[in-house]
C-alpha cells in the first residue's frame, strides 16, 4: 500500500477526510499539514529550511503528495510550501510523486497553484478527475510514481510568503 501526503485548502478538510476513508485499500493517508502554529514558519526567507522541515515533520515516510484542488487550493502558501518539500530531494530522501485530483464539487475550470502548472507542463505531475474507483486511484499513483523517477521537476519558484485572495 502507498503511503501519501495529502495537501489541501483547509476549507476542504472534510472532503480530504472523505477522501482518506474512501480510498483507504489503497492508500494510507497523512492529512496533518503545515499550520500557523508550527515554529519553522517564522523563517520565511529560509526555503530550504522550510521545506527541510516540512519533509521531516509531516512526509516522512510517503512516496506519492496528493493535491486535492478545491476553489481556493492554489491561494494557499501551505500547499504551495508542501508541494515544493514534496519536489525536494536531498541526500536523505529522494522527491514524491505528485498527483492532483479535482474534488468532485467544482463546476467549471479550476486553478491550480502555479508551482504544480509548472510541473504539470512539465510532464512531471498530473491532474485528474475525482477518481470513480480504486482502481484508477492506484493506476494513477503508479503513473506518478514513474514520472518521479524518470522526470526533473520545476521547483525553482519562490515560495509564496502569503496566501492569495481568494473568494471561496
Amino acid at each position: 500500500m502507498t503511503k501519501a501526503f495529502i495537501t489541501f485548502h483547509p476549507a476542504d478538510r472534510e472532503y480530504a477526510a472523505k477522501f482518506a476513508d474512501q480510498f483507504s485499500d489503497v492508500v494510507t493517508v497523512k492529512l496533518g499539514g503545515v499550520s500557523d502554529h508550527d515554529d519553522f514558519i517564522k523563517d520565511m526567507n529560509e526555503a530550504s529550511y522550510i521545506e527541510r522541515e516540512i519533509r521531516d515533520r509531516y512526509l516522512t515516510n510517503t512516496t506519492v503528495t496528493i493535491m486535492l484542488a478545491g476553489k481556493c487550493t492554489w491561494s494557499q502558501r501551505f500547499v504551495d510550501w508542501e508541494i515544493a518539500a514534496s519536489l525536494r530531494k536531498d541526500a536523505e530522501r529522494g522527491r514524491s510523486g505528485l498527483l492532483g485530483i479535482r474534488l468532485p464539487y467544482l463546476s467549471g475550470p479550476v486553478t491550480v497553484p502555479e508551482r504544480f502548472q509548472e510541473n504539470i507542463k512539465l510532464g512531471y505531475a498530473m491532474f485528474k478527475t475525482y477518481p470513480t474507483s480504486s482502481e484508477d486511484l492506484r493506476a494513477w499513483i503508479i503513473q506518478a510514481l514513474e514520472r518521479r523517477d524518470t522526470i526533473t521537476p520545476a521547483n525553482s519558484r519562490p515560495l509564496l510568503k502569503k496566501n492569495e485572495s481568494c473568494k471561496g
